[in-house]
């Protein structure tokens, strides 16, 4: 396969145009009454997990991205930066000691920010999410619930574990059992540092605090949270030797048909990709479709100040 040529290094911001780096997220006609209403009635804190080489680069292009759709976001890595901001972490850097930085987050999250959000969202620093599905996903459940969403693999415990790089969603009870319950035992949470299997050495700590693990796929059985870029799940990597269809805990469909029409993050993005995610997603469009306005979710029923939703049925 040919190798993709590039116009622009992808990691480097200094070619991206001041005008998109103010990109406004949609047209001046668009309805968000819907969007809005929802980001009101479900917060959610976004955590980052970034590291000192990349500061100037993908957190940057979140915060010009999906991150200002947060409720709350938050930078964590190794080092200071005001220029982000990032909260420097009492841990040491590099892959060896990311369980280490995924415990040193969890408690910096829950010591300082529990009472901001009622959902917290973590995510490497080259994920793109997209908000206002993720709200969609989340209008369903109930905070006050130990529960666990994401993209979920088929080990380590009986109910799997979530993907990091896809991004996982901890419900604030989540976070309170795997504070109080998990890392302040000596039996249920890894007490080590080292490992660059955080993602399955929290999900082991949170089967064993009683976090469900959801199953977040559609109506149609499609996932929502991807480990991968959209292209590699469109058009994918087939042996069936791959890990990622050893691993997979649900069916995955191969094509267009892989992914749910309200899919919520993709990783391994780079800046540029996610400047052309947010053009994609929130600005193209093909002439003379309009699109079918669905099912309004319960939590908004009684909201007000909703328009053009006579064709919206309630779920």
């Amino acid at each position: 396969m040919a190798k993709r040529m590039l116009i622009h290094d992808q990691g480097n911001l200094s070619n991206v145009p001041k005008l998109n780096r103010n990109l406004k997220l949609m047209h001046p006609k668009d309805d968000t009454s819907i969007a809005e209403a929802l980001a009101a009635k479900i917060r959610i804190l976004c955590w980052v997990i970034t590291h000192p080489p990349n500061h100037d680069k993908l957190p940057v292009a979140i915060k010009d991205t999906w991150g200002r759709k947060c409720t709350k976001l938050v930078f964590l890595s190794t080092e200071h930066d005001e220029s982000i901001p990032t909260v420097k972490l009492p841990v040491r850097e590099g892959r060896d000691y990311l369980w280490g930085k995924m415990k040193a987050a969890i408690h910096y999250i829950y010591k300082n920010h529990r009472q901001d959000a009622d959902w917290f969202l973590r995510t490497d620093d080259d994920t793109y999410v997209i908000m206002e599905n993720l709200r969609y996903l989340l209008s369903n459940y109930d905070h006050r619930k130990p529960l666990y969403l994401g993209c979920r693999f088929r080990s380590h415990t009986p109910q799997g574990y979530m993907s990091g790089g896809a991004g996982m969603v901890l419900s604030r009870d989540a976070l309170d059992r795997v504070v109080k319950r998990g890392l302040r035992a000596t039996n249920l949470c890894d007490e080590g540092d080292e490992g660059d299997d955080d993602d399955a050495k929290i999900g082991i700590c949170l089967h064993r605090v009683g976090v469900k693990a959801v199953d977040t796929r559609d109506s149609e059985q499609r996932g929502r949270f991807w480990p991968f870029s959209p292209q590699d799940h469109v058009v994918p990597y087939t042996d069936p030797d791959f890990w990622y269809w050893r691993y997979t805990y649900y069916p995955s469909q191969y094509g267009v048909d892989c992914c749910s029409d309200y899919s919520i993050s993709f990783h391994y993005q780079s800046p540029a990709d996610m400047y052309t995610m947010e053009f994609l997603i929130y600005k193209l469009r093909p002439f003379g479709i309009q699109y079918s306005s669905g099912r309004l979710p319960k939590i908004l029923k009684n909201s007000k100040n909703l328009t053009n939703i006579t064709n919206w049925k309630t779920t």
